[in-house]
């Protein structure tokens, strides 16, 4: 065998080799745009899907022609805190304009959950007992 025919043989391993190499993704590289906004981004997408979720539970107990209300403000409840744990992100993230459209979606699901709970229920304030 001779060296040209060596590098014959060998030319058509060493391609896919070198780009495969080239196309490998870097250790530890995530794509994306902001990396620091990625985090705080997706936990808040998080909470956002957690308080639709919760609203969807309410509009199903508001069906009722008698609605559970301790049920009722209890999701009231969760729904608002959900609005005031992503808008705390926004709040740390104060150039992330989706995270200040995030938080202003939840902060008005809140008021639309609360104005829905008041007209069938009267929740007592969570740390309230109730005479």
């Amino acid at each position: 065998m001779t060296t040209g025919t060596i590098r014959i043989i060998f030319f058509p391993l060493v391609i896919p080799v070198l780009l495969a190499g080239c196309a490998a993704p870097k250790a530890g590289h995530v794509p994306s745009a902001d990396p620091a906004a990625t985090g705080p981004r997706r936990e808040a997408a998080r909470l956002q899907t957690a308080q639709r979720e919760a609203e969807a539970r309410l509009d199903e107990l508001q069906a009722d022609a008698a609605p559970d209300c301790p049920r009722a403000c209890e999701l009231q409840g969760v729904i608002c805190d959900l609005s005031r744990r992503i808008c705390l992100i926004a709040d740390r993230h104060r150039d992330d304009q989706e995270l200040r459209g995030r938080c202003q979606d939840a902060t008005r699901r809140c008021q639309r959950t609360n104005d829905k709970v008041s007209a069938r229920c009267t929740c007592t304030p969570p740390g309230v007992t109730s005479p």
